[in-house]
């Protein structure tokens, strides 16, 4: 393989990683703070039930209005 071709392979071969290497998903936000006591959240668990038994069944669940719950005030 002649010096050019060579040299023009790793050109090639070198934007293509660093290319790549700018795809990465940054995660650095700080999570989200827990609900308030009394606040109405989506029910997260009933959500994950249904979801999977559609998974399984071979069915698109597509929300509407998800199902919500009240957070419990702490004692």
């Amino acid at each position: 393989m002649s010096r050019p071709l060579r040299l023009f392979s790793f050109f090639i071969v070198a934007t293509l990683l660093t290319a790549c290497a700018g795809t990465h998903r940054v995660v650095s936000a700080a999570p989200p703070p827990p609900p308030a006591p009394g606040a109405i959240v989506i029910d997260s668990e009933y959500v994950a039930i249904v979801q999977s038994m559609a998974l399984r069944r071979g069915v698109d669940v597509h929300w509407v209005n998800p199902p919500v719950k009240r957070v419990a005030a702490k004692q």
